[in-house]
């Protein structure tokens, strides 16, 4: 190739989404969490869907945790995003201890829904992000 004296073109950067501002996300959660009758669940497990996701609420006394599931792509079942573990969000945004999320971790894995709606267990780490590989 001739050398014309020009610069190449930058690469303009992909945007695949632009993070939600934290006072309108929590306006929607509120609206979800009002929706699926949070705030009269018992305590326990509770898997509330919405088409092919959903959430899976976990009450303990006014502790609430919410992980989020969708249906698999990969494999029959569910995908549940153990993130959810890392943080009770009611009464307020909290970070679990991590007894905490041992505890909560056997208590998951001993729920009969667990096995009952072939759940697979998501973690961060697990998440593939093609936009990121570049």
């Amino acid at each position: 190739m001739a050398d014309d004296g020009k610069k190449p073109e930058e690469k303009k950067p992909i945007v695949i989404y632009e993070p939600m501002p934290a006072a309108e996300r929590e306006r929607l959660d509120g609206r979800r969490r009002e929706h699926d009758g949070v705030a009269e669940l018992p305590d326990g497990f509770h898997l509330v869907g919405r088409g092919r996701s959903g959430m899976l609420y976990y009450r303990e006394g006014e502790n609430v945790l919410e992980l989020g599931w969708e249906i698999s792509g990969t494999r029959p079942g569910i995908s549940l995003y153990v993130s959810g573990l890392d943080e009770w969000v009611l009464p307020a945004r909290v970070p679990t201890s991590d007894a905490d999320r041992e505890r909560l971790r056997a208590a998951l894995a001993a729920w009969p829904g667990l096995r009952n709606n072939g759940v697979t267990l998501v973690s961060q780490e697990d998440l593939v992000r093609p936009w990121e590989d570049e």
